[in-house]
């Protein structure tokens, strides 16, 4: 369901941000914290009774804190505002994960994130790709490129601005909620069209017991999920870590992996208002690419696979400690420092010939004929960013300024063209060197500024700006190019934005934004693919630029809840490739595109519908439905008139939810349109899988949850239970080349612990 949470409990602004900030050194470091998330006494306070002069008894009692509460809702909207974040007019979701009716054990993206209007969900796990990407309103999916994606408020990617694909996101069992914000999220968070996205991961109680949680599942095709947690909390201190394996033989040939992960967080409270959380994430694993397909061979075996040596590996680390100082009840400070070290390893038979290409073996030697190619990337960045959010009042209006400074270094070394070995087993053995070894630097300083203004009762306005300072650097060798330096680049943007915010009822309210935003050329496009003389790059590439806006009306009445919005997004200058003459292509700005449509996501509980009473019963059954239509076309350029690709105008996910007791069950049918794998809108090209028409597909996924007790709960379902047949990626290199399938039919069944 989907309702408006009541904002933080109502603060007494000062006058203006001067006074905020003057309150702040009065009140001191023991000032509680009075928006935003909900913070704990490092230890309980007892009321204090004294006397008055006349001797009469006087009672002082301590505040009363809400550690948490379970929410009702498993999709919600994010509060209006909050430290250092103003979400007043903005598109946003809000979603609880253990409330969701998901499979959360292989962390299914189509079924958690399935829940915000619109995300086209690229399934590639079963393919090579450690994580399954996404995107909103028409644009890529594909390793979630254009998309800011985060964990407790930190990037994940190797490099925002220059390689956004995201190879790491935390398992599902130990995620509290996921943020979502759609349309204006570049004012705050930076470049990308298609928003934010936080996996905001569990946290341990204050002044409680260590408490265990174990999943253990199993699945078809030899899966196997195990999850353990422990959290609690003592004195000042409080702690959060969990481990986590997968590994499955997998739905199509060649496709086994193994994949670990594990985090530990622990937070020291000083006083009441200080906290310090040191937080560490690792992420390993080693996965077998089946390689893709071209159309007659996904249509006679999607199972098939006709590479049996393509291996994949991904060391993730990330470590990042988070501040937060509640300097007056009115004044909250949060200062995040993180640094990555993490890697990237392919060693495959790679794309040259396509699918078609026989990988073949000699028979006098019984050895693979192809040495494979290895390539090596290595990512290190270091991240602050720091937040104030100030609630105050300006020409005699309430207002909660948000402020923002974003500080980012990060290198990238690339190693590519390695002549490896004729084996099959993952190695990353050269027997040639590399023939690319590239160093990528980006450095960037942004900040930004948001003032949500109460203008009357009912209506508030937020305006906002953004300015960014971006710096690139390049130098290395290629076996085409010979040795490649270009001088340091440095680029600025100013970007604006306002949003709106109407209360139509306390049930119901109005909202709208506009926001600019912008998208950096990556590493990919300074570098030609393929050889110097058949592959340019125009000296006038500059970064993609546009706008997004967004008008909508969230709340409920009665036994309906939802949100419905309109959107228009102008995306001016995309980069791309286009061919000069039958031997020469350029990287240069191809086209502007514009994408428009509505997002419903609509929630209905049926048995308040009929006026039939649920208290004593524990009887629950509803129905939702989260719905996109999208107009997503080039409007410029060689394409003009052509869809974008991987824009399905239509997505659509229903799903009925019936309870009763301790049992629940939810069945969930997903339905994506057609779309095309190529801004050329080919329907099919038989020299080249790489590109063509992305089908439309009908999945149908079913769950069910079975509570034994207060502490353990059974859970089975199966995914894809018709057994449909579908794809949702083409691509002409890495990790296929050619159609990369989604996988069959699935099912699964396991138990969740806690202890105590």
């Amino acid at each position: 369901m989907l309702a408006r949470p009541q904002r933080s409990p109502h603060v007494t602004a000062p006058r203006c941000l001067g006074c905020a900030l003057a309150a702040c050194v009065a009140a001191g470091p023991l000032c509680a914290r009075a928006q935003g998330r909900s913070s704990v006494d490092s230890a309980p306070a007892r009321d204090s009774v004294t006397r008055d002069s006349a001797g009469r008894r006087i009672v002082r009692l301590q505040p009363t804190r809400i550690v948490g509460v379970q929410p009702r809702q498993g999709v919600t909207r994010l509060e209006g505002d909050s430290a250092g974040h103003v979400y007043t007019g903005a598109t946003t979701t809000l979603l609880h994960v253990d409330v969701l009716p998901a499979n959360t054990a292989n962390s299914n993206a189509r079924e958690v994130l399935g829940h915000v209007p619109g995300v086209n969900v690229s399934e590639t796990r079963g393919g090579g790709f450690p994580s399954d990407g996404v995107a909103f309103r028409g644009l890529d999916p594909r390793q979630s490129i254009e998309v800011n994606v985060r964990q407790n408020g930190t990037n994940v990617a190797g490099d925002l601005y220059g390689y956004p694909e995201t190879y790491y996101s935390p398992p599902l069992e130990a995620v509290d909620h996921i943020e979502v914000v759609r349309g204006p999220s570049g004012l705050e968070y930076g470049p990308q069209f298609g928003g934010m996205v936080d996996y905001v991961l569990k946290d341990g109680e204050p002044n409680t017991a260590p408490a265990v949680s174990v999943d253990q599942t199993g699945a078809s095709f030899g899966e196997y999920d195990g999850f353990a947690s422990v959290g609690g909390g003592s004195g000042r201190f409080t702690y959060y870590a969990f481990g986590h394996y997968q590994g499955a033989a997998g739905w199509r040939q060649n496709s086994n992996y193994e994949e670990g992960s594990g985090y530990a967080a622990l937070t020291y409270r000083p006083t009441r208002a200080l906290s310090n959380s040191l937080q560490l994430s690792i992420y390993r694993s080693q996965i077998h690419m089946p390689g893709g397909l071209d159309d007659p061979e996904f249509l006679a075996d999607p199972q098939l696979s006709e590479r049996k040596r393509n291996w994949l590996a991904t060391p993730w680390d990330i470590l990042q400690d988070v501040a937060t100082w509640h300097i007056a009840p009115t004044v909250t400070w949060t200062t995040t420092l993180s640094g990555m070290l993490s890697q990237r390893y392919l060693v495959w038979r790679n794309e040259d010939g396509g699918p078609q290409a026989v990988d073949s073996i000699d028979p006098g030697t019984g050895q693979y004929v192809t040495p494979r190619e290895v390539e090596r990337e290595a990512f290190r960045n270091g991240i602050l960013e720091s937040r104030l959010g100030v609630v105050h009042r300006v020409a005699g209006m309430s207002a909660t300024a948000a402020a923002g400074l974003r500080l980012f270094d990060g290198l990238m070394h690339r190693q590519e063209d390695g002549v490896g070995t004729t084996g099959t087993n993952f190695t990353m053995h050269l027997v040639a060197p590399y023939g690319t070894d590239m160093h990528f630097g980006t450095r960037n300083v942004a900040g930004y500024f948001q003032e949500a203004l109460q203008v009357t009762s009912r209506l508030t306005v937020t305006p906002g700006v953004r300015g960014e300072w971006l710096e690139s650097s390049i130098h290395g060798f290629t076996e085409t190019d010979g040795l490649v330096a270009f001088d340091r680049r440095s680029q600025t943007f100013a970007l604006g934005g306002i949003g709106t915010e109407y209360t139509l009822s306390p049930a119901l309210t109005l909202y709208g934004n506009f926001t600019q935003a912008y998208r950096p050329i990556t590493y990919d496009n300074l570098i030609p693919f393929g050889s110097a003389t058949t592959a340019i790059i125009d000296p006038r590439l500059h970064h993609a630029s546009g706008y997004t806006s967004d008008v909508g009306i969230g709340g409920s009445a009665g036994p309906l809840t939802g949100d419905i919005d309109a959107f228009y997004l102008w995306y001016g200058d995309r980069i791309g490739t286009v061919a000069i003459n039958d031997s020469v292509t350029e990287t240069t700005n191809v086209a502007d595109s514009r994408h428009y449509g509505l997002e419903s996501y609509v929630d209905l509980d049926l048995l308040r519908l009929f006026g039939v009473s649920t208290r004593r019963s524990r009887r629950h059954v509803s129905v939702f439905d989260s719905f996109a239509w999208v107009d997503a076309h080039y409007t410029s350029g060689v394409y003009r008139g052509n869809e974008v690709e991987y824009a399905p105008p239509i997505i659509n996910r229903i799903g009925p939810t019936v309870g009763f007791g301790a049992v629940s069950t939810t069945v969930t049918w997903n339905y994506s349109a057609k779309s095309y794998g190529d801004a050329t809108n080919r329907v099919v090209d038989l020299e080249d899988p790489g590109v063509g028409v992305v089908p439309s597909y009908r999945v149908f996924d079913w769950n069910i949850r079975v509570a034994i007790d207060r502490e353990r709960m059974f859970v089975a379902g199966i995914d894809n239970f018709t057994n449909s047949r579908y794809f949702t990626l083409r691509t002409v290199e890495y990790p296929g080349p050619g159609i990369i399938p989604a996988n069959g039919r699935t099912a699964y069944a396991g138990i969740r612990a806690t202890v105590p």
